[in-house]
């Protein structure tokens, strides 16, 4: 985690703020919501079981419609 936001870099743009080879698994397992629409339901169901009642989803600019579309039609409405 130290490594990771060690080498975030907050002045660039969203999409270049982070270096892939600094991403682990555990850090897209502790942080991310992501896979099949499946998956993206089994997290949810999981981080809801631990207590949490609030997520926040922020796509990438690039793909920003795409992936709100998806969420809701392939997770919340299967939810």
């Amino acid at each position: 985690m130290q490594r990771f936001m060690d080498n975030f870099d907050i002045s660039k743009p969203i999409e270049e703020r982070i270096d892939p080879d600094f991403v682990t698994d555990y850090l897209v397992e502790r942080f991310t919501i992501a896979g099949t629409p499946q998956e993206c339901i089994a997290k949810v169901k999981k981080l809801e079981a631990d207590g949490i009642q609030r997520i926040l989803l922020t796509p990438p600019n690039a793909i920003y419609d795409q992936v709100m579309d998806a969420w809701g039609t392939r997770v919340i409405q299967k939810y």
